[in-house]
């Protein structure tokens, strides 16, 4: 099976990649560079560096050593030392010698030698068929603006229906696909930006999740769709320049008074609503809600179905006031049953001393949710008051 390549990794290939030449070097050698080893594994970079130092005073020309070194150099940034190691092993002998030449090439991606680290990896894959290398080249182009070159080569790199193998990692691939998206965003191809960016959103745990937002509300905007709720994602996940309508700061993006806004407390609800003993939930007014007492002796939860407050609104917040202690919201089940993260959340907690406490939270793509619940202990929950808004913002 080939080797998965993991993008810009702090600890370089070389780093693993010269145990085949052990081999054909003394045993005093090969003692050192697997103490060295070693220590590396244990993030004891500096001194592993000096074990090698030791490997290479007793001969100069013991290439594995060079090479290795060179990695740990390039991990600790003094890019210098790294750059004369890789170059050193380069001019010892040819054995790995692709391995050591990519170390160069993400040495002066590092750099920002763009040009320079282009050249390598365009000259590397037409030796071979590794993925990681067809990335390096298509973001090396991307930051030369070259972006026609950069699309095709994210096309090469990102291959979404994979076996194992040879590719990127869902990582990797996710970050070629946000940099794809950004170059047809530079030429103007929106619709096609819009697709990648999709993805990128689509992906959990996804590091451009803002930013890709922010870009697809640009996008959006470009071709007159609308795209405020991308803004707005974008802003409470803070992305700054997304809390505003351009990147002038002068129009803040802020949400308009709310369509409807429902009141009232929980003492209310569990007073006037209607017991249904089947579903074993409470309804009033067509609220939903259900009540129950968790594992934790004294915590209840009160379960609040969202379609019961808005099948259609994309924004609703909802605030307690008066509660003894401040509730806690969790999220909650979208309407296929899965757990959605705290990424669709934005908590507001306001409290002084001797005042009410009062919490608040917003959800964004609330239409997607199937329920919400407040924790809270019998006084926290009992006690307070309960204030849903829902907000239309396109």
């Amino acid at each position: 099976m080939k080797i998965l390549i993991f993008l810009l990794a702090l600890i370089p290939n070389s780093l693993i990649s010269q145990i085949g030449a052990w081999d054909d070097a003394p045993k005093e050698l090969v003692d050192l560079y697997s103490l060295a080893y070693e220590k590396s594994r244990n993030n004891e970079t500096k001194q592993a560096i000096d074990v090698l130092t030791n490997a290479i005073a007793i001969d100069s020309n013991y290439r594995a050593a060079y090479a290795f070194r060179g990695g740990l150099y390039r991990k600790i940034k003094d890019d210098k030392n790294a750059l004369l190691d890789f170059s050193k092993a380069l001019e010892i002998g040819d054995y790995n010698s692709f391995r050591t030449i990519g170390d160069i090439g993400y040495l002066r991606f590092d750099l920002k030698e763009y040009a320079a680290s282009f050249e390598i990896f365009n000259k590397l894959e037409k030796g071979g068929v590794d993925i990681g290398v067809k990335y390096m080249k298509a973001i090396s182009a991307y930051y030369l603006e070259e972006y026609e070159i950069a699309i095709q080569g994210f096309n090469n790199s990102i291959l979404f229906h994979h076996n194992e193998g040879n590719w990127l990692g869902e990582e990797g691939e996710t970050k070629a696909c946000y940099y794809r998206a950004n170059s047809k965003l530079k030429l103007n191809k929106y619709e096609e930006a819009i697709k990648d960016y999709d993805i990128v959103i689509s992906r959990a745990y996804s590091p451009f999740y803002a930013l890709a937002h922010y870009e697809r509300g640009l996008a959006k905007k470009s071709l007159n769709k609308p795209f405020v709720s991308d803004f707005y994602k974008s802003c409470e996940l803070g992305y700054g320049i997304a809390c505003f309508v351009d990147s002038s700061k002068e129009v803040a993006i802020k949400l308009p008074k709310p369509t409807s806004v429902w009141k009232t407390s929980v003492k209310k609800l569990i007073k006037k609503s209607t017991y249904d003993s089947e579903n074993d939930n409470y309804e009033y007014k067509g609220l939903i809600l259900k009540i129950e007492e968790e594992e934790i002796e004294h915590i209840y939860s009160l379960e609040l179905k969202a379609s019961s407050i808005s099948n259609t609104h994309k924004v609703v917040r909802l605030t307690s006031n008066n509660a003894c202690i401040v509730p806690i919201f969790s999220t909650i089940y979208n309407k296929d049953g899965k757990f959605i993260n705290h990424e669709v959340l934005n908590h507001e907690y306001d409290w002084e001393q001797d005042s009410d406490r009062t919490c608040s939270i917003t959800l964004l793509n609330f239409n997607e949710i199937e329920y919400i619940k407040i924790h809270e202990d019998e006084c926290g929950l009992y006690n307070t008051d309960i204030v849903i808004e829902c907000f239309t913002i396109e």
